[in-house]
């Protein structure tokens, strides 16, 4: 039964990661030539938090869910914005996935970081923004946007919320500066699970 299930996850795993692969390809093909310069300028400043879950090498087996974090500095915000499509009295431009320019306007604030959180749910589990910390920061309530974006039911909100199996939710927070340093290693967490990453420098 456990090897069944083992072999379940990695078939599952691997159509994940494929998936993800055609969705970038897809993207930067839809980007034109400048679509490979962003898809870099995110792989950089991308990183995951599992909740729960059983790790086994590579593998996390029965998580509840899992975190993706995007770091949005001034670099990939203005390389957003170049590319993200303007109003109709601008003229065409190239189409940016909303995903990635959601909150690209917001990344330009004096003393403060950007990041976004998108939260996907395996098992039902109930979730508190507030649970999360950056490099020893806990996050208030002040930090969190909200009324961003149109699908209101996707944005998750300050409160604790319960979420179902195979919901998908984004959030947009701030962080003070001195606490997301270029080169350094920092920990982020929620709610005792915690991962490691390091904050790219300005040239990456």
């Amino acid at each position: 039964m456990w090897l069944t299930s083992y072999k379940f996850v990695i078939r599952l795993t691997f159509l994940i990661i494929a998936s993800l692969v055609m969705v970038w390809m897809d993207a930067g093909q839809s980007l034109g030539s400048d679509g490979s310069a962003l898809v870099e300028l995110v792989r950089h400043r991308t990183f995951s938090l599992w909740i729960d879950g059983d790790a086994i090498d590579e593998i996390v087996l029965n998580s509840r869910g899992k975190l993706t974090f995007l770091y949005i500095d001034n670099k990939l915000g203005r390389e957003i914005g170049r590319l993200r499509k303007p109003d109709s009295s601008s003229g065409p431009s190239t189409d940016v996935p909303e995903v990635l320019f959601l909150y690209s306007t917001k990344y330009n604030k004096k003393g403060r970081v950007l990041l976004t959180a998108q939260l996907q749910v395996y098992k039902s589990l109930s979730f508190d923004p507030e649970k999360m910390s950056v490099a020893g920061y806990s996050l208030k309530k002040s930090d969190i946007l909200t009324g961003i974006g149109s699908n209101p039911s996707a944005e998750i909100r300050p409160g604790v919320k319960e979420f179902g199996q195979g919901y998908s939710g984004y959030m947009g927070f701030y962080v003070p500066a001195e606490y997301v340093k270029p080169g350094e290693e920092i920990t982020v967490s929620y709610d005792g699970f915690a991962t490691k990453w390091r904050v790219p420098l300005s040239n990456q």
